[in-house]
């Protein structure tokens, strides 16, 4: 029937310009009106782009035919197939039903198909592409892919094939195009939206058998979908829809089939020991790993995963990933992609993302809390492997404890002030102090808090002194929660038998050079920090300052201390705090230039930093402001018992009951 409405049209176009031009010569040697000629000759020039524009659709239908889209409608009048308006888009689909017939082919072994697949990187992001793919493979054939090329690369390895680093290239790129795909396909507002239908459909396939040929299938189509999420290492986004239906669905599945705690199910490339995803020495994974990095790439879709629980069950999905399959992380990447889910979840500082942090506190600092004692003055930790069983998850945690740096000190200093009036809040103190403990026996983890921490703290100390507050309260909650870090890292590095903690003496070594000294006025203004003070901001200024640091003492900054006697913990707090409110306090100084002229610790008209102080040109500084009555914060009683009470505040939280007393 097209067909022949393009043949019927292509001749109009040369009856219709000839009667036109026929017409115009009678009329205009009759001297009559040409009008009707030349509206003849309009319709003409109307029926050679119409025409033009059939024969184009003509060719694209033929194509169709050749692919044989599922997305047709049969209707009394024919067979029609939805296409997109613009032709670059159409074309678009057209090779997502190409690559589609490619994967089938590819999946079947063949490894010229493989490598064509690669022609089509460049739709990667086109939602007509996506949506022409998924309509011509299908749920079921989406998750067929990654079965189909496991298995051929592990044919490649078992005969040592001389391709198998080319093919296994090939399937990576292979496997990414399809995961972006699939992420443009199940978008409901984007152009490409392959249907609810389409989700509800990878539901049903999730669950199926698979391989779909195998009249006794092993296996089930989530791990298939499993490889595809992970094909994008968690920076692919998939929409909300897709983890409300498809995501929370294939943990559903997962909860209901679990019958052992401790058992890793593999997805469909570890199935067959695939080299597409595992290298020599690598352990083995979970196929819900893929689903994690994939639902990390979004808060909303992180929580929408997390913060849910399943019709039938007693616990949300959270405690069941970070408790009930604790074991089963263990023994596979110890909980780094679980770590990167609930990083993205919980980081916000949206009342959403507090209650999932608040959760996470509640959940791990009770695994963590039964594995740690409080014996003879310190920390005892009996089983090493057990408390390392989620050693992967530190690194996302120590990120999380910065996101939330306010909120935690906050939550720590007022349960303690306030003599825990609020019942519960001593446990609560008691879990968050075990998720701290736990996540400071990670170096790096360790590291980002301390210097959040010291630069949160010297942040706020000059925004303090900007408006003319003293601070009090601010300056015992953050010199006692700098304290309880330091102490919770010694102790429990004492408890795991750690000899030399090289991480924390360089740390302590910068307070004994004078790293509170140093004034963060040219990184603020550099980097326009904001005046709500962030932990993440923190961190960054104390990189800044470190390096001026560095940069006037040399290597000396980072080594240890050289003096003979030992300086406590509580002192070099003090050190540090003090530094901080001096360097602060000079720094919005108000004086004339006339006031400092001579000074040895002036120069034209203004004050040196502290940092570049002689031991003279502190003594002669606090001479002049004796004379003058200008006077120095320093640590009051309140910070000072903040700081005394840090360490044992916080390692006697491990005795039963909560207190050593």
């Amino acid at each position: 029937m097209f067909d022949q409405l393009t043949l019927e049209m292509g001749r109009s176009e040369g009856d219709l310009e000839q009667l036109g031009r026929r017409l115009y010569a009678a009329l205009a040697s009759a001297g009559a009106d040409t009008g009707p000629a030349l509206e003849i000759s309009r319709v003409a020039r109307w029926a050679h782009e119409a025409g033009t524009d059939l024969r184009r659709r003509q060719r694209l239908a033929q194509d169709l035919d050749a692919q044989q889209p599922r997305a047709a409608l049969s209707v009394v009048d024919g067979v029609f197939v939805r296409l997109p308006d613009e032709y670059s888009d159409q074309q678009a689909q057209i090779s997502g039903y190409q690559a589609a017939d490619l994967f089938e082919r590819a999946t079947a072994g063949d490894r010229g198909a493989l490598r064509s697949l690669r022609n089509y990187e460049r739709f990667i992001g086109d939602p007509y592409f996506a949506r022409g793919l998924l309509e011509k493979l299908g749920a079921v054939g989406v998750l067929n892919v990654p079965f189909g090329l496991g298995r051929e690369l592990r044919t490649d390895a078992n005969r040592h094939d001389a391709m198998l680093d080319a093919n296994t290239a090939d399937t990576r790129a292979a496997m990414e195009l399809l995961g972006r795909a699939l992420a443009d396909g199940t978008r409901p507002l984007s152009a490409g939206y392959a249907g609810d239908g389409f989700l509800t459909a990878l539901t049903a396939a999730g669950r199926a058998g698979f391989p779909p040929e195998n009249s006794r299938p092993q296996y089930f189509g989530y791990q298939g979908l499993g490889t595809i999420l992970g094909s994008g290492s968690g920076a692919v986004k998939y929409s909300d829809a897709f983890m409300r239906v498809v995501g929370r669905d294939m943990l559903a599945h997962e909860r209901q089939n679990d019958v052992a705690s401790w058992r890793a199910v593999p997805d469909a490339a570890g199935i067959y020991a695939s080299v597409a995803s595992q290298g020599e020495g690598e352990q083995s994974g979970h196929y819900l790993q893929g689903l994690l990095m994939a639902a990390g790439a979004s808060r909303a879709g992180a929580q929408i995963l997390l913060d849910y629980t399943p019709a039938g069950e007693t616990s949300g999905n959270l405690r069941y990933l970070l408790h009930e399959r604790r074991r089963m992380w263990a023994g596979t990447d110890h909980g780094a992609a679980l770590g990167n889910v609930l990083r993205t979840a919980a980081s916000g500082e949206d009342e959403r993302s507090r209650e999932i942090f608040d959760e996470i506190v509640r959940v791990l600092g009770a695994d963590q809390l039964k594995l740690m004692k409080y014996e003879a003055g310190g920390l005892k930790i009996d089983d090493r492997e057990a408390f390392d069983e989620l050693s992967g998850l530190r690194a996302a945690m120590g990120d999380l404890l910065i996101s939330q740096l306010d909120h935690v000190s906050t939550k720590l200093y007022a349960a303690e002030d306030s003599g825990h009036i609020v019942r519960g809040s001593r446990e609560r103190t008691r879990l968050l102090l075990a998720v701290i403990a736990d996540t400071v026996t990670d170096d790096a983890a360790y590291t980002a808090l301390f210097k959040a921490h010291v630069g949160h703290l010297r942040l706020w100390i000059d925004d303090q002194n900007g408006k003319g507050r003293e601070g009090e309260v601010g300056l015992a909650m953050g010199a006692g929660s700098l304290g309880r870090l330091l102490a919770l890292r010694t102790e429990t590095m004492k408890a795991l038998k750690v000899q030399e903690d090289k991480v924390n003496a360089a740390l302590k070594a910068k307070i004994d050079f004078g790293l509170g000294l140093v004034d963060p006025a040219a990184y603020l203004t550099r980097f326009r920090v904001p005046p709500e003070i962030t932990g993440p901001a923190g961190a960054k200024v104390f990189d800044e300052i470190s390096k001026h640091l560095v940069e006037r003492l040399g290597e000396n900054a980072e080594k240890g201390n050289t003096e003979n006697h030992r300086i406590s913990d509580e002192d070099r707090m003090r050190d540090l705090v003090n530094q901080m409110l001096l360097s602060s306090a000079v720094f919005h100084l108000e004086y004339q230039a006339a006031e400092v002229v001579g000074e040895i610790f002036a120069e034209n008209g203004k004050i040196l930093p502290p940092s570049t102080w002689d031991e003279g040109q502190a003594e002669a500084f606090y001479d002049w402001c004796r004379e003058r009555d200008v006077p120095i914060p320093k640590l009051n009683n309140t910070v000072n018992s903040a700081v005394d009470s840090a360490r044992d505040g916080a390692i006697e939280k491990f005795a039963v009951g909560g207190d050593r007393r």
